[in-house]
């Protein structure tokens, strides 16, 4: 469908749907979509619009007001953010964009964790994957012959790309990160503070901690808890230690502190787990 909104030009295209009840209820659904062209009288200022927005510019530059900060998204960059936060966006001459609003299922921790990783910008990305998909999904909004559980597939295509483009590019941290990655594998049962693991990396516990999740994607505490969990399932499965000392072997304070910590992680307790048949 045409577009009549301030600042839209001519050659803009929106399409709209909407989603059935099984669609709507446990899967990514989709509900507008298009492709913009937009001049220097386009703005949209909102809030407590419930759905996401995922932006693929293509020409010219779209600048964001997002939660206290601006942005300019330039072409082949992505712009994901929740619109029931306020926020605003708007062109100071010529862009074209695509662009998604959609909700439900899995999107908003996929969101969440996109937005952990880079923010709401996500810069220089023209990986074919993402284009891809974006462009099969917008073929099937435009044609009105949406299959939603193929359009849910893309969208988490799109998403779990943009994580998995973090992991390749920081597949091979610096020196220093991996010779701190060594000393957390090797000592992971002791009692670490953030200060001792950033002095090992001759980093403030502050640099160290936003340098290391920007690598790994998880903060070092959640790291060494990993890494403590994983150790004690293996021994609760393959040994006859009890509790307490399978909490000790594997760097926990207390009992009561690795039981806690099991549960909170796992959903269960240490001896549910135990009783587990594989």
């Amino acid at each position: 469908m045409k577009v009549n909104e301030k600042g839209v030009l001519p050659g803009s295209e929106m399409f709209i749907h909407h989603p059935g009840s099984f669609a709507e209820s446990h899967i990514i659904s989709l509900y507008f979509s298009g492709k913009f062209i937009c001049n220097n009288e386009y703005l949209v200022e909102r809030k407590d619009h419930d759905f996401l927005l995922l932006i693929r510019q293509t020409e010219g530059n779209l600048f964001l007001d997002y939660q206290g900060q601006e942005y300019a998204l330039g072409p082949n960059e992505i712009l994901l953010i929740d619109c029931r936060l306020p926020h605003s966006y708007w062109c100071r001459d010529y862009c074209a964009f695509e662009f998604i609003h959609f909700r439900g299922g899995p999107s908003r921790p996929y969101y969440e964790r996109i937005l952990s990783l880079f923010g709401p910008v996500i810069s220089s990305y023209p990986d074919a994957p993402v284009i891809d998909s974006l462009k099969r999904v917008l073929k099937m909004m435009a044609k009105e012959e949406l299959n939603e559980d193929l359009a849910a597939i893309e969208m988490q295509r799109i998403l779990s790309h943009l994580i998995t483009r973090h992991s390749v590019v920081h597949s091979e941290p610096a020196d220093a990160m991996k010779e701190t990655l060594n000393f957390l594998n090797a000592n992971f049962t002791k009692d670490l503070s953030l200060q001792a693991i950033a002095e090992k990396a001759n980093m403030s516990p502050y640099h160290f901690a936003r340098k290391f999740k920007s690598h790994l994607g998880i903060s070092p505490h959640h790291y060494l808890i990993y890494k403590r969990l994983s150790l004690a399932k293996e021994l609760l499965i393959s040994t006859t230690l009890n509790i307490n000392e399978v909490a000790e072997q594997t760097g926990f304070h207390t009992p009561s502190h690795f039981i806690a910590t099991f549960r909170k992680q796992t959903g269960m307790t240490p001896l549910k787990f135990r009783s587990i048949r594989f």
